[in-house]
């Protein structure tokens, strides 16, 4: 479990923060696409307005993936924290910000989404994490 608390409100968690070295506040965030209903995990700055952030991980497939997409964005969370105290004079921690496998250029940022899109995947992330309740008869 991380010890990092969430940031999103009731129900699962669906947000988790973490500071850089330089002290900029990021944020990873599970969406899920309403079209092919692959959830994904996001890291998106919190500072200002941005207009794109990085795909950290997307989980393709029929199944339900809110427990897998939570837990992964979670850890990530806690591996960022771990490599940025790192970076303040602590055991050096490897970056967890995956990197893709395109030519041998190893200073490539990861696949960049529109914030756009994931704001409309972490909206249709709320909705399926926390489903309507219904009133029960008396």
């Amino acid at each position: 479990m991380s010890p990092y608390k969430p940031v999103s409100g009731a129900g699962a968690a669906l947000e988790y923060g973490y500071t850089t070295f330089e002290g900029e506040v990021r944020t990873v965030v599970v969406g899920v696409d309403s079209a092919t209903s692959a959830w994904s995990v996001y890291d998106v700055s919190a500072c200002g307005e941005p207009v794109e952030g990085w795909l950290i991980e997307r989980l393709d497939g029929h199944d339900d993936k809110l427990d897998e997409a939570t837990f992964l964005a979670a850890e990530y969370a806690a591996d960022q924290q771990r490599f940025h105290d790192s970076e303040r004079g602590e055991q050096p921690v490897p970056d967890p910000l995956p990197r893709p496998i395109v030519g041998a250029d190893e200073h490539r940022q990861p696949r960049t989404v529109p914030i756009a899109e994931i704001r409309e995947h972490a909206r249709y992330a709320r909705q399926q994490a926390v489903p309507d309740t219904e009133p029960v008869a008396a």
